[in-house]
């Protein structure tokens, strides 16, 4: 005579609900990922974005965390403002040394996608009429629009600024 076992009917059944709960979290996370991931390449293709910063990493000095979300570079198509703190050395001296160096805006810029492995992106953008403080803008993103933007300028210390990318509220 069998006896059914209770217990072992108990556990598999418990296997059994968490594992199909376990798959149907992942696949949400998917799909919301796949979303995230689909709304990055329209802001990314429609030349209409925000990196707004939230670290700061000059080349000489430790990391600033930025307490503030002020600081933000904004891509539009035809118009480029960039509203960044530069922390580092500079090899000449500025005509005015109150303004940061980061701070234009700009009609004339290129602006080139290029793909890397995993889906992400680098962005690569050169400012025409300030390079003496900006040569290039390397904005470096993952696929789901976290990354990092690397300035770099002929006369002046590199720096890296980490953050995300946001449509723009207008």
């Amino acid at each position: 005579m069998k006896t059914f076992n209770y217990l072992s009917a108990l556990i598999a059944s418990l296997i059994i609900f968490f594992s199909a709960s376990e798959a149907y979290s992942q696949s949400k996370r998917e799909i919301r990922e796949k979303k995230k991931a689909e709304e990055i390449q329209k802001l990314i293709d429609q030349k209409r974005f925000s990196f707004i910063v939230q670290s700061v990493q000059p080349m000489r000095g430790g990391t600033v965390f930025n307490q503030s979300t002020g600081f933000e570079l904004t891509v539009k198509k035809d118009t480029l403002n960039s509203y960044l703190p530069y922390f580092g050395r500079a090899f000449t001296a500025p005509m005015n040394s109150t303004d940061s160096p980061l701070t234009f805006t700009t009609t004339e810029f290129s602006y080139t996608v290029e793909k890397k492995k995993k889906g992400g992106k680098d962005i690569i953008i050169i400012p025409k009429n300030r390079q003496q403080y900006s040569r290039r803008m390397l904005l470096n993103l993952s696929e789901q629009g976290y990354g990092t933007l690397q300035v770099t300028a002929d006369n002046r210390d590199p720096i890296t600024y980490t953050g995300y990318i946001a449509a723009l509220k207008d």
